[in-house]
């Protein structure tokens, strides 16, 4: 009787280490598939950049794109747009200042895209450069660039469009076949507005303005041909152009003033 009591015993206490064994794990396989489930879940924070600023991509599609051709190479100014696209559905086309598509970032860029809706209603300023090669006679890759300022504020997004249009003016100011003295000094304003935009956005690394070496000596020139003493006494003002030329337009450059000077009356000096 004690033996098989003993038994019975035994049975119910296995059978009790058993079932909590099973339970444990079912427990446990059941917080695994809420784990998994969770990983799996994107929140509105992974599906976009965690860094705003100015990113760069390789330009793809271009071949496909039956309006572009060789004559679109070189630097351009447009901007990016999600689209509905077939073939991939975070797609971000690219277009250039004439309002002509010209391709899009790589295939599958999900925060690109859903940064560009979240922060700038799908569409934002964009600038690069397209590279022809000649003798391949096809587009050089690596040198299709773009770059998108994702995330941006608005100041510093005008910044960037005002640095633009600056260099725009100047360029097509150097582009007349009669530079007038007025239209000189226009550049060197603009010049000196650019690097002051570049110095509020504070990423000297994105921005460069290069100027001329040669446009001072040209400017002071024909300031003298023209005998306009005050115009060309006005050049001094801009010493950290002339102080970076080389000795000898520099010496130039300060004779013609000292030329000028000793032409105006000392009341208008």
């Amino acid at each position: 009787m004690n033996t098989f009591l003993i038994i019975i015993g035994f049975l119910i206490v296995l059978g009790y280490v058993v079932g909590t064994f099973q339970n444990n794990k079912k427990v446990e396989s059941k917080s695994n598939r809420k784990k998994i489930t969770k990983q799996n879940i994107k929140t509105e924070t992974d599906l976009l950049y965690k860094k705003r600023e100015i990113k760069s991509f390789s330009i793809k599609g271009t071949h496909f794109q039956k309006n572009v051709n060789s004559n679109d190479s070189g630097p351009f100014v447009g901007y990016v747009t999600t689209e509905n696209n077939k073939h991939d559905k975070y797609a971000v086309a690219i277009y250039n200042n004439e309002n002509k598509k010209i391709g899009f970032v790589p295939k599958g860029n999900y925060r690109l895209n859903e940064s560009l809706k979240q922060w700038h209603n799908g569409k934002i300023l964009a600038w690069g450069n397209l590279t022809w090669d000649d003798y391949h006679n096809d587009w050089n890759w690596y040198d299709c660039i773009v770059k998108i300022p994702i995330g941006l504020k608005t100041e510093e997004l005008e910044s960037i469009k005002r640095i633009f249009e600056l260099r725009n003016n100047n360029g097509n100011i150097l582009k007349k076949e009669n530079v007038s003295s007025e239209d000189y000094f226009s550049y060197l304003e603009n010049y000196y507005a650019i690097n002051k935009e570049i110095d509020n956005l504070k990423i000297p690394d994105e921005f460069y303005e290069h100027f001329p070496k040669n446009l001072i000596p040209r400017i002071s020139k024909q300031l003298e041909k023209e005998k306009k003493w005050e115009k060309l006494i006005e050049l001094e003002q801009y010493s950290d152009l002339i102080n970076d030329l080389s000795e000898k337009f520099k010496e130039t450059t300060m004779t013609r003033i000292e030329k000028a000077k000793q032409n105006l009356p000392q009341h208008l000096i």
